[in-house]
């Protein structure tokens, strides 16, 4: 008999348990900054499923989580098509001052406790009668404990104006999947996830190595040496933010690889509009290119859009530091220590065409040495403030361009402006 009743106990503990979990609840809570706000769309909301409080929407970049299973507060970014996480126990969170203060917000009598954090005065409202827990303030979370109400240095302020269930709740919450970083990783994630980086060259050599011979200029994502190694060249994929109304920023870094002066360098892009380019001329040689004879019989080529021919668009122009990194031992300064490398940047937004998924980018160093210079280029995208304005065309038609980016080809400097003057006809 006493078997008897020792298994019925373990059946129906065992249906209790069962039915306690298949009873667990999706809750959704609702805050607005005010209590007049709250027939309007929810300021924001927290969800509850699973013992674990979501407080992030599904297009969020970075998505925060308290998981009560764990006792932590989470927050997971996806960088680069990767997954990496935070886990913050809840012992290292501030903790809170305790007040006799009470309020009553939706039905239930909430206690006030106070945090102190970065000189602000953070006030939360809490219940734990509610069946669901969390704060939108991930760091400032009384203990199994719901919070309604945040009020921040006395006036900014949220507040809770619905608790109900919620029906087909997709949860995502790639924990498993997410590589531990620690804060410092993850506040660089948060600024890089921000903004589309393309990293164009890294490190690339840019010298003058008289047996490099010309090639067909074909493929995406290959560097190509032109103009006997003075200038590299690639033709890169487009993010789709640059079709947006994204930013767009330059950014190059150069080092010396053994030359020790300072050098002319132009970034430029090829828009290939026209039937003849530059392209042409890396490919056969300056001769493919329009000539412009001046005044003193000399002649000089590609420097002026014409009918079949269009000119780089030069989209930025440095000069290398004399011999920066490679030659820094060689003068040492007591107390003082010399740069590594030099670094250019500068916004490019209305030289970036929104019209294509391609686009050529050389970088074009003149030297005639056997190390020459590295560099290092990469383009940012900045998304616009407003992602529903209307996306302005863009126009973008280069006249001229007397940087002679195949020197070590023959191209001659631009020197015809003491004597002669520029003139070319466009539409």
């Amino acid at each position: 008999m006493n078997q008897l009743k020792l298994k019925a106990v373990m059946f129906y503990t065992f249906l209790f348990m069962v039915s306690s979990v298949n009873s667990q609840e999706t809750i959704s809570v609702e805050y607005h900054k005010s209590l007049k706000d709250s027939g309007k769309k929810p300021v924001t909301t927290l969800i509850f499923s699973d013992n674990v409080a979501y407080l992030s929407s599904n297009d969020s970049p970075v998505k925060e989580y308290i998981d009560y299973n764990i006792n932590a507060v989470v927050t997971i970014i996806k960088y680069e098509g990767k997954f990496y996480k935070t886990v913050e126990k809840f012992e290292s969170l501030p903790q809170p001052e305790f007040t006799d203060d009470r309020q009553k917000i939706l039905n239930y009598n909430c206690k006030k406790a106070v945090f102190k954090a970065f000189s602000n005065t953070i006030e939360v409202w809490y219940t734990t009668r509610a069946k669901a827990k969390g704060s939108l303030y991930k760091d400032y979370l009384p203990p199994n404990a719901l919070v309604l109400k945040i009020v921040v240095n006395g006036n900014q302020r949220l507040i809770a104006t619905a608790i109900k269930p919620v029906k087909g709740f997709q949860s995502f919450y790639p924990f498993k999947q997410a590589a531990l970083i620690n804060k410092p990783r993850l506040r660089e994630l948060q600024i890089k996830s921000r903004y589309v980086r393309v990293r164009v060259f890294n490190k690339e050599v840019v010298n003058f190595d008289p047996k490099l011979k010309p090639g067909r200029l074909t493929e995406v994502n290959k560097t190509y040496r032109c103009s006997k190694g003075t200038v590299i060249l690639k033709k890169i994929k487009l993010p789709e933010i640059a079709k947006k109304g994204a930013s767009a920023f330059l950014t190059l870094t150069n080092w010396s690889n053994g030359d020790a002066y300072d050098r002319t360098g132009s970034v430029f892009t090829i828009s290939g509009k026209k039937e003849k380019t530059v392209l042409e001329a890396f490919e056969k040689g300056v001769e493919v290119l329009p000539v412009f004879k001046a005044k003193d019989g000399k002649t000089y080529q590609g420097i002026a859009s014409a009918k079949e021919y269009e000119v780089p668009v030069e989209l930025m122009r440095f000069f290398t530091s004399f011999g920066v990194s490679y030659f820094n031992d060689k003068r040492p300064i007591n107390n003082y220590k010399w740069r590594d490398s030099v670094v250019y940047k500068q916004e490019i937004t209305q030289l970036v065409p929104d019209d294509r998924d391609e686009m050529w980018i050389g970088v074009f160093i003149g030297n005639y040495d056997k190390g020459g210079h590295k560099v290092s280029l990469e383009l940012d995208f900045y998304p616009p403030w407003n992602p529903d304005d209307p996306v302005t065309e863009k126009y973008i038609n280069p006249l001229f361009s007397t940087v002679n980016i195949l020197e070590m080809s023959g191209q001659n400097y631009g020197r015809l402006f003491k004597t002669d003057t520029l003139r070319t006809t466009f539409t």
